[in-house]
């Protein structure tokens, strides 16, 4: 008997349909700040919110999250933004959610998927929220390689609270390099 995969057919990847990118084009674009509006309204406490399933506005809005940081250039352009203080917490959140789903998937997110987990679970929504998730991302990148990189973040930013914390959070797990 053959190995498996042996003798299966050599796949080949094809871009979509030209109307397929077209749509996709207009849903990244066009209503990316109409998905921003929504997650800064209902975020993570909206019972459609579905972290992590393939229906509900989180997939929605981590499917736009993407396409608009797919290539380097647009991260890095992302991390430059975030330490001007020109992005919403919420996006920052979102992102911060999707790579450390990626980094957790090739095993470099470490103690970063215990405060995903606590975010899907609903514990930093509220007035308090922003300060609960800085202290528990502080905490978890302290054990985590990486630190010049940090720093050197750290010293450019003009955020504080959670957005420092993600920031430093995103250079911990090589955002930029790695993708989302």
């Amino acid at each position: 008997m053959p190995a498996i995969g042996h003798n299966l057919p050599a796949t080949r990847h094809t871009a979509a349909p030209a109307s397929l990118q077209r749509h996709y084009y207009k849903i990244s674009r066009r209503n990316i700040n109409t998905f921003m509006n929504k997650a800064s309204k209902t975020g993570w406490a909206s019972p459609n919110w579905n972290w992590g399933y393939a229906v509900g506005d989180a997939h929605d809005l981590a499917m736009t999250t993407r396409s608009k940081l797919r290539t380097e250039d647009a991260r890095k352009t992302f991390l430059a933004n975030l330490a001007a203080g020109s992005v919403d917490l919420e996006e920052v959140k979102m992102v911060f959610a999707l790579t450390v789903q990626l980094a957790n998937h090739r095993r470099q997110a470490g103690p970063l998927n215990d405060v995903l987990m606590r975010m899907a679970a609903v514990s930093y929504e509220g007035e308090d929220g922003p300060t609960l998730l800085a202290s528990d991302i502080y905490a978890a990148i302290s054990t985590m390689p990486n630190d010049d990189a940090r720093q050197e973040f750290a010293a450019t930013a003009q955020v504080k609270d959670a957005e420092l914390a993600i920031g430093i959070a995103l250079v911990t797990i090589n955002f930029v390099e790695a993708g989302l």
